[in-house]
């Protein structure tokens, strides 16, 4: 357990350097940071009252701070975006995962 506590801030380092080069693929590839930010924020929804409670030990930042910190990293990028999906490639995004709402 000790060693859990002690691991998580370098986590959670990780974790958001992972959402930053996140936020950089995504830019490269033309699409809009906020689609991943409001992923995070229907993740968010999902977490229980326990897991919110236990946020200090969790190996994850905040869900709630990463979608925020995500929407500021993404809007440093405003006005080079160039892709949106447009409803037929959303659903086949959609038909080739499995979503649940």
């Amino acid at each position: 357990m000790a060693q859990h506590i002690t691991s998580s801030a370098f986590n959670r380092a990780e974790e958001t350097e992972a959402d930053d080069h996140a936020v950089t693929y995504l830019v490269n590839a033309g699409m809009d940071p906020e689609h991943f930010a409001n992923m995070l924020f229907r993740l968010l929804v999902e977490e229980s009252d326990l897991q919110k409670q236990l946020g200090w030990i969790s190996t994850h930042p905040n869900t709630s701070d990463r979608a925020s910190e995500v929407l500021d990293r993404g809007s440093i990028y405003e006005g080079t975006r160039h892709w949106e999906p447009d409803s037929a490639e959303w659903s086949m995004l959609r038909n080739s995962h499995t979503f649940q709402d």
